[in-house]
């Protein structure tokens, strides 16, 4: 990733991109990190609040 490429973008935008490509590169698929963390809840007899 290259600075100048972001460097307007505000916070929110930046955490978001980089969690993503984490995750991506951690073998998640390309539906994004909500459906990671829904995924693992799920696999987790978590309770869900939508």
């Amino acid at each position: 990733m290259k600075l100048d490429t972001y460097k307007n973008d505000t916070l929110g935008y930046l955490y978001s991109t980089i969690l993503n490509s984490e995750l991506l590169s951690d073998d998640a698929n390309s539906y994004g990190f909500d459906y990671y963390f829904l995924k693992r809840a799920k696999n987790g007899n978590k309770k869900l609040l939508l």
